[in-house]
């Protein structure tokens, strides 16, 4: 029995030479091969029945009828009907389909394959458009179909984002981008942007950025640019820091190298004054609003406002308006703590003639605030436990856990991560708070140390006027360490007459003398008046001489005036 042939076998008959290009030519194939050859070119080995013969003459004389679409890659018949329906029972060739409608594989050895690597759509392999006469072994296609796709790595954080403002804090709040290096801050500049100042320059400072560092110049101004309380040279540029305190005329300015967030100053969050410096607040409790957590921790110096943040956060959460107890858990004895947070059984212990429901339990569906978590004894923190995890609490007397449902909201001023490395403080009990917000000290943020003042004023029923706040006050208030934060600010409100405003006198008494006030002069009036006639009533030569910057003098000088 002659093998089945792979390919179309080419008539000697049907090949002619051009003698032109000394090349040979294929010619169409001759007629008995279209008869009997199929897409593939498998002939049909002698001595089979009469049936299968008949078979393929039948698929050879519906290909000779067929036309073929070269736009769709469809074959149809004269009379438009497609040429895979009318496809006989038996036909093998992958250009036909089977009983069922589907179309059938080609019919082709397992170790030759046709190479369709030109031939897909899609992806998909096009059989009809396969070259039988170039095959290639099945590891080749495999081979050829599988590539390596190149890694790509994240995206690089090139830090936090972000652009370089100005915020300032007196004597109106307000932000602004910097003035580019062509264009001098000045008068004009800031009145554009509603800080109203008469005595800033024309043209005062001006900022540029040598090197990629934010750089300040005086421009020869007349009463001076001071940067954290040290005048500038004029025409010296030098270089500024996040946070640097710049006092022009009468206004003080907080540069920011990075500032997120709206320009316009924002309001109290509730009685949590900060117009700047607690964009990070905002935007934790933003995402508190958005994703509840039943366990926050607050963390931050004393004095922040730790429990006036509690209430936001219950605010956030949902619970505004629902029971709300502030329990301070470092003045808790720790042979009644379990009893007070978590109730006790009717008879559980001496004197226990009623049961008791417990801090917890009695503010269901509201919010416990536990201050001073960093003070609970080792041997409490593990009570807490399964509070925190489960909202389980075990009374006093019961052998059964009840359920509670409520939103525990705690705060520290300790650093929780040197606690557990001493060993003082659990892991699993600081895991368990899965969100935590925290507050920054009042150092870190001037810009907002005018507002809180005018706050504290405004509780003890005296507006703040700007008009009689001496700059060099603020300024000084605004550059000292508060260790305890607004606790020392209401101090210091609480100390001062609130009818005499905020003088730099009162500031120096509460705060001590400055480093720089080492043996200064005080500015009575005779002393300003006889370095003022000594100068000839030069103004700029008197403050040189008296220490003090030329609108300060200016300032003292209408003083005298209005006093007679």
């Amino acid at each position: 029995m002659r093998q089945m042939q792979l390919g179309p076998a080419l008539c000697p008959r049907t090949l002619r030479r051009d003698v032109a290009s000394r090349s040979a030519v294929p010619a169409a194939a001759c007629p008995s091969q279209r008869r009997t050859g199929g897409p593939l070119g498998l002939l049909p080995p002698r001595g089979r029945s009469p049936k299968r013969r008949a078979m393929y003459r039948r698929r050879s004389r519906r290909r000779r009828f067929a036309k073929r679409d070269d736009r769709t890659g469809t074959t149809s018949l004269r009379d438009g009907r497609p040429a895979l329906a009318q496809a006989g029972p038996g036909d093998h060739d992958q250009g036909f389909a089977r009983r069922d409608g589907r179309p059938r594989e080609p019919h082709l050895s397992p170790e030759r394959t046709p190479d369709l690597r030109a031939v897909c759509r899609d992806g998909v392999p096009d059989w009809r458009q396969a070259d039988p006469r170039r095959v290639l072994p099945r590891r080749s296609i495999a081979m050829s179909q599988t590539t390596t796709e190149e890694h790509r790595p994240p995206a690089r954080d090139d830090g936090p984002s972000g652009e370089p403002i100005l915020l300032a804090a007196f004597p109106t709040p307000a932000a602004f981008p910097l003035p580019g290096p062509s264009e001098p801050l000045g008068r004009a500049f800031l009145a554009e942007r509603g800080v109203i100042d008469g005595e800033v320059s024309s043209k005062h400072l001006r900022f540029s950025r040598p090197g990629g560092r934010i750089h300040v110049e005086d421009l020869g101004s007349r009463n001076g640019t001071f940067i954290g309380g040290h005048a500038l040279r004029p025409r010296e540029a030098v270089p500024l820091e996040d946070g640097a305190v710049v006092r022009i005329g009468r206004t003080i300015l907080v540069f920011r190298e990075r500032f997120e967030g709206p320009l316009a100053p924002e309001t109290p969050l509730g009685t949590l004054v900060g117009p700047f410096g607690l964009q990070n607040i905002r935007r934790d409790l933003a995402r508190l609003t958005h994703r509840p957590v039943p366990n926050v921790l607050i963390l931050g110096e004393t004095g922040t406002g730790k429990e006036l943040l509690a209430e936001q956060v219950t605010r956030a959460l949902g619970r505004a308006g629902k029971p709300f107890a502030a329990v301070n858990v470092a003045a808790m004895p720790a042979t009644v703590f379990e009893a007070h947070l978590f109730g006790w059984k009717k008879g559980s212990f001496s004197g226990s003639a009623d049961g008791g429901e417990g801090i917890l339990r009695a503010h269901a569906r509201g919010t416990v605030f536990l201050d001073e978590l960093g003070e609970l004894a080792p041997e409490l923190q593990p009570k807490m436990l399964r509070l925190l995890e489960n909202r389980e609490v075990l009374p006093v007397g019961e052998s059964r856990p009840v359920k509670v449902d409520v939103h525990l909201v705690a705060a520290t001023n300790r650093d929780i991560e040197d606690m557990i490395d001493a060993g003082t403080f659990r892991r699993d009990l600081y895991a368990r708070f899965l969100a935590r917000i925290e507050i920054p000290p009042l150092r870190e943020r001037p810009e907002d140390l005018f507002a809180i003042v005018e706050h504290l004023f405004q509780r003890r029923g005296v507006t703040l006027d700007p008009r009689r706040v001496e700059v060099e006050a603020l300024e000084r208030l605004m550059l000292a360490p508060f260790r305890a934060n607004v606790r020392d600010l209401d101090l210091l409100v609480t100390y001062m007459e609130p009818s005499g405003g905020l003088t730099l006198r009162a500031v120096s008494e509460f705060l001590g003398v400055a480093a720089g006030d080492v043996g200064a002069r005080p500015l009575s009036r005779d002393l300003v008046n006889r370095v003022l006639a000594e100068c000839k009533g030069n103004k700029s030569e008197a403050a040189r001489r008296l220490g003090v910057d030329r609108a300060r003098l200016l300032r003292l000088l209408r003083k005298i005036a209005e006093e007679g």
